[in-house]
């Protein structure tokens, strides 16, 4: 993204921005523009173009997803991940500008992990279930506490054993 526009691209070879509203065939017109492919003979062979490093803004947030997908890895609540991120920020304050920045805390840790992670590791699932020759998708309907949950698990096959994983955690409140 461009100054944090979520609709623009900056190429690195020809460092031009462009417009990434078509999606896929944007970033071919791009490629197949005569300036990108002129500026892509020279792009490798260039010595002087060096790879900056992330801003600080980029650290915080690499750590913080860090934090983030440990703590969904490892079953903690959200409570803890906050207690943690804390704890962290206490710790490494003093030496440390991108850890006295970090803040993570439920709200956030539940979004990244819901709006990020979720999607991602999903896709991922469904791609490599649909690799495997055979595989099954069961639900089931549970109480927990005065609310209802809706876990969509699928079961596939790869060359070495059988994986499991949750497509889809559907409760009350996201049907109405």
């Amino acid at each position: 993204a461009v100054n944090n526009d979520c609709k623009q691209a900056r190429c690195k070879a020809c460092l031009r921005s462009f417009s990434i509203r078509e999606g896929k065939s944007a970033l071919r017109k791009h490629m197949n523009s005569e300036v990108h492919k002129e500026h892509m003979k020279t792009f490798g062979n260039n010595i002087l173009i060096t790879h900056t490093s992330f801003g600080e803004a980029q650290n915080v947030s690499a750590m913080e997803d860090t934090f983030v997908y440990h703590g969904v890895k490892h079953a903690h609540s959200y409570i803890s991940q906050q207690c943690t991120i804390n704890l962290v920020k206490d710790l490494f304050a003093s030496c440390s500008s991108t850890a006295k920045n970090l803040a993570c805390a439920r709200t956030k840790s539940r979004a990244v992990a819901c709006n990020v992670f979720a999607p991602y590791f999903t896709s991922k699932l469904i791609d490599k279930m649909l690799q495997s020759r055979f595989y099954s998708i069961s639900f089931d309907a549970s109480n927990k506490g005065n609310i209802k949950t809706y876990p969509f698990a699928v079961q596939y096959f790869t060359d070495i054993r059988v994986k499991r994983g949750i497509l889809q955690f559907v409760d009350d409140f996201s049907i109405k």
